[in-house]
């Protein structure tokens, strides 16, 4: 699966649900955000950004259970919704994509 074109907005502005194949195979869901009531209060980790290779083709998000920073790979993605539309669908009565 794909990821949605608007999941950077989903993630910043609700709690998202992604399940996704680790790089050792296995499988992990995740409940994870980007919305900054959620996220920790920030460090000065200037320099250690610095260091960092950019990878486009991975999310750094945060998980709501573990309470740390994790990532994923795009590639590796097997379903992805965010809370909020996804209870506005069943409202509706349209719990479909």
């Amino acid at each position: 699966m794909a990821l949605p074109n608007s999941y950077l907005n989903d993630l910043q502005n609700n709690i998202c649900h992604v399940t996704f194949i680790k790089k050792d195979g296995s499988f992990r869901y995740m409940k994870c955000t980007l919305k900054e009531d959620f996220l920790p209060p920030q460090k000065e980790i200037e320099n250690e950004i610095q260091k960092k290779k950019i990878n486009s083709d991975v999310v750094a998000v945060f998980d709501i259970d573990k309470q740390e920073w994790r990532s994923f790979r795009k590639d590796s993605v097997e379903a992805f919704w965010a809370e909020r539309k996804w209870k506005q669908k069943l409202l509706n009565g349209n719990p479909e994509k």
